[in-house]
């Protein structure tokens, strides 16, 4: 096997459908292979009890919707801190807000 990867989701659905489902399965089965894999929630949804319920490591943000400049800087920050600690090889970004968060964290 090839060195182990680390990759850390983002993903800020609310409700466990599609695409969070895919991030979750994504990191379990990661897992599995020998990689090490996080997701960056958004707080107090479905997809939070959902890993929470997995044991798959996830961090909590607020990740709203619409824009809220402290909120978002929030979550950049948050995302910052994680990437610095958790110093993954791949950053996924799942949906439209995710990915100006994880290119703002960078």
């Amino acid at each position: 096997m090839n060195s182990p990867l680390k990759i850390l989701h983002v993903m800020s659905a609310r409700r466990f459908v599609g695409e969070a489902a895919h991030a979750l399965d994504a990191c379990e089965e990661l897992a599995v292979r020998g990689h090490a894999a996080e997701v960056m929630v958004r707080a107090g949804f479905d997809v939070e009890a959902e890993a929470r319920r997995r044991g798959i490591p996830h961090t909590p943000a607020w990740m709203e919707s619409r824009f809220h400049p402290i909120h978002d800087l929030q979550d950049i920050l948050r995302l910052r801190a994680r990437i610095r600690a958790f110093r993954p090889d791949v950053l996924h970004a799942h949906r439209g807000k995710d990915h100006w968060i994880a290119a703002a964290a960078l």
